[in-house]
């Protein structure tokens, strides 16, 4: 149920490995990169780097692992990658943080609901989850059914 939220979690990371990746062949000689990608076991490598601008150090946890220069990783970036990636970055946190309350809220709402009956009436969304648990006891309660899928249909693709 909290899928499209992980979409949008993924997506954001993906765009930071993006920002990351032409900062780090931008640092590096030119012609390095297509020889690292070539015969990666001579270099040494690292899926985390530092993207700095000035005095600012941003990390950035890559997907894939990219040859590093020092013990530091430190490549430089541009003013607008900055703060592209601390725009993201934040995103991604808060999109973390609502992923986790989401998940909570929806837990805490089957654990009230106890039956899969009253799942299937209150909240047919997630009766598509438990379907495969289904036992015959019924309990009344009321839910907060339209702030989870509120939460959860910001997120889908249109």
């Amino acid at each position: 149920m909290i899928q499209p939220i992980k979409d949008c979690i993924e997506k954001n990371r993906a765009e930071l490995t993006d920002i990351a990746l032409l900062a780090i062949k931008r640092s590096l000689p030119p012609g390095l990169y297509e020889l690292y990608k070539q015969c990666p076991g001579y270099f040494n490598t690292s899926r985390v780097v530092n993207l700095v601008n000035g005095s600012q150090f941003i990390r950035v946890e890559m997907k894939e692992y990219v040859p590093s220069r020092d013990y530091s990783n430190n490549f430089i970036c541009t003013p607008e990658e900055a703060e592209n990636v601390s725009r993201i970055t934040t995103e991604t946190d808060s999109l973390l943080d609502e992923k986790g309350r989401v998940y909570n809220s929806i837990v805490s709402t089957l654990l009230v609901l106890r039956t899969s009956k009253k799942v299937k009436d209150s909240f047919p969304e997630a009766y598509e989850y438990i379907k495969e648990y289904e036992e015959k006891k019924t309990t009344e309660v009321a839910l907060p059914v339209e702030s989870i899928m509120n939460s959860i249909n910001k997120y889908r693709k249109e």
